[in-house]
């Protein structure tokens, strides 16, 4: 992700809390973002990563996975839930896309701009 773009920050997208991340900084986290930077406007497309693959998780999955068109603006690469059981977990694992039971490891995905929290929980580490 070095050099990525700044992708900015908004929330409450189909009622989920979402964060966008612009890279990771040397010492390999997230590095902070500015608040209310918009979206690129040159940048057509954007790969999301879900923390929580419960209801909220699952939903945002069904919508997004497969695309549903050629133009298709978001694009689901990565998955991370605590329970194995999560049924979006086993939606992600059924269409291919990288899960894990570790949200920290969806931090090091290759060309990830945004992690969508759908845990449903507040307490949730800001980025």
């Amino acid at each position: 992700m070095a050099g990525a773009q700044e992708a900015g920050a908004f929330s409450n997208v189909m009622g989920v809390e979402v964060r966008a991340l612009v890279g990771l900084g040397d010492g390999g986290g997230p590095r902070r973002l500015a608040e209310k930077k918009p979206m690129s406007p040159v940048k057509r497309f954007y790969n999301l990563a879900l923390v929580g693959a419960g209801r909220q998780g699952l939903a945002i999955l069904e919508a997004l996975v497969p695309p549903r068109r050629k133009d298709q603006g978001l694009f689901i690469i990565g998955v991370a839930d605590r329970d194995p059981e999560a049924p979006g977990l086993k939606y992600a694992m059924k269409h291919g896309l990288y899960v894990t039971s570790d949200y920290h490891d969806l931090y090091h995905l290759p060309n990830l701009d945004i992690i969508v929290n759908a845990t449903g929980d507040g307490r949730w580490p800001k980025i």
